[in-house]
């Protein structure tokens, strides 16, 4: 699983990387048994919006089998961020937060210290994982932990996902978990805050025929302690002194979500599979929304090449806290794009293609793999800070693997 943690404007860098990352991608090989092949992997990826967000993320992976039934995964990733919002100067900005702890109650965003100035990215995040996945007979367990830390969010993350086959392996029974701990600590803020996140996940994969395999799964996640971002900005707008005065946003310190989704895939012909999906979510903090994607795989020169394609949809309600305006300090302060109501759709095509294919590598044990996704979103109101109700975004991914 692809974990990204961000802090501050780039939170939307943090749902659209996740967003592509995890686009329906459902497949038989969910039913294999088989130990993990040892590769190498390298991977340059690309995130730019209209926003003013850019992000560059390489990675490199690599697989290796200790044993017959035991392999471990290792995995670097770094996030090279520039961030519009994050460049922003906003003086004596009312920090909700340090009163909270009767530290001083107001702060000046500098520049230089909250990103990088005019010759530096924004944002620089290094991400460690480490893995290990073991079979007890027909059933496997994987483990990882995954470490990142940026100059202003520390996170580290354990996960956990067991895998029973039954009835012949023809039922898959999956659970998954997650813990995840940071530590948020903006240098344009005086104060440092915790926050603790737990994910379960139930799944259950079924073979229907030679030809159809279908999944449901069942998603809760509990969040606690600093949930906001640290670097938006609430305005709130004074008509009776024609002023208006900064704040940091007030969220509630807790968040519940519920996830259900099913999925199927389709074998319409010897090399030609259609993909759907549909995914409802809820929360306490009354966001919901629904999510339906369909997509096909097409193989071509004897599964040497494989051609992709994905259509998403998304639906959202606000949370209950969200305004667009406020003309009074309220219990609750946010503007977050991420909790107002919005429509979005994705478009994305992968291929992947054998190197045997290819004259100048002419080799088997290599892979190249690229993904492009143009994805588009359509908020009730206007972002914070852009002004825009619309987000316009490419992103792209180019890899090589390498069996060992």
């Amino acid at each position: 699983m692809q974990l990204v943690h961000k802090a501050g404007a780039v939170a939307v860098v943090k749902v659209a990387s996740l967003f592509f990352f995890f686009t329906f991608l459902f497949n038989v090989e969910i039913f294999g048994q088989d130990i993990p092949e040892e590769s190498i992997e390298a991977d340059m990826n690309g995130y730019f919006d209209n926003f003013g967000v850019n992000v560059v993320y390489p990675s490199i992976s690599f697989s290796k089998n200790l044993t017959s039934t035991t392999s471990i995964h290792t995995k670097y990733l770094v996030d090279i961020v520039t961030a519009a919002s994050m460049r922003s100067h906003f003086d004596s900005v009312k920090s909700t937060t340090a009163l909270k702890n009767n530290l001083d109650a107001y702060t000046s965003a500098t520049p230089k210290k909250s990103g990088g100035g005019d010759n530096y990215p924004d944002e620089l995040r290094h991400e460690f994982v480490v893995g290990l996945s073991h079979f007890f007979g027909e059933v496997s367990f994987s483990f990882s932990n995954i470490f990142s830390i940026e100059h202003d969010y520390t996170s580290e993350t354990v996960a956990g996902n067991l895998s029973i086959p039954l009835a012949l392996k023809n039922s898959v029974i999956q659970f998954g978990f997650i813990k995840r701990w940071d530590w948020v600590y903006p240098q344009i803020r005086s104060w440092k805050e915790r926050k603790d996140v737990y994910e379960l996940t139930l799944g259950f994969t079924q073979i229907v025929s030679a030809n159809f395999i279908a999944q449901a799964e069942a998603y809760y996640s509990y969040s606690s302690g600093s949930l906001i971002d640290p670097y938006q900005v609430v305005t709130i707008i004074d008509t009776t002194q024609n002023l208006f005065h900064l704040y940091e946003p007030i969220y509630p310190n807790k968040r519940n979500r519920y996830a259900g989704s099913i999925r199927a895939n389709y074998l319409v012909a010897e090399n030609f599979a259609l993909k759907v999906g549909y995914r409802f979510y809820s929360d306490d903090w009354d966001v919901t929304s629904h999510t339906i994607d369909i997509g096909f795989q097409q193989m071509f020169f004897d599964e040497m090449m494989v051609v992709g394609g994905n259509l998403r949809s998304y639906f959202q309600t606000e949370a209950f806290f969200f305004k667009p305006k406020y003309y009074e300090v309220d219990k609750y302060l946010c503007v977050d794009s991420k909790l107002n109501g919005q429509r979005s759709n994705n478009l994305e095509l992968n291929i992947d293609i054998n190197g045997s294919l290819l004259p100048l590598i002419n080799s088997e044990k290599i892979t190249l793999k690229s993904t492009l996704t143009y994805y588009y979103r359509k908020t009730d109101s206007p972002d914070w800070h852009s002004r825009l109700s619309k987000l316009y975004a490419l992103v792209f991914n180019f890899g090589v693997k390498y069996n060992l």
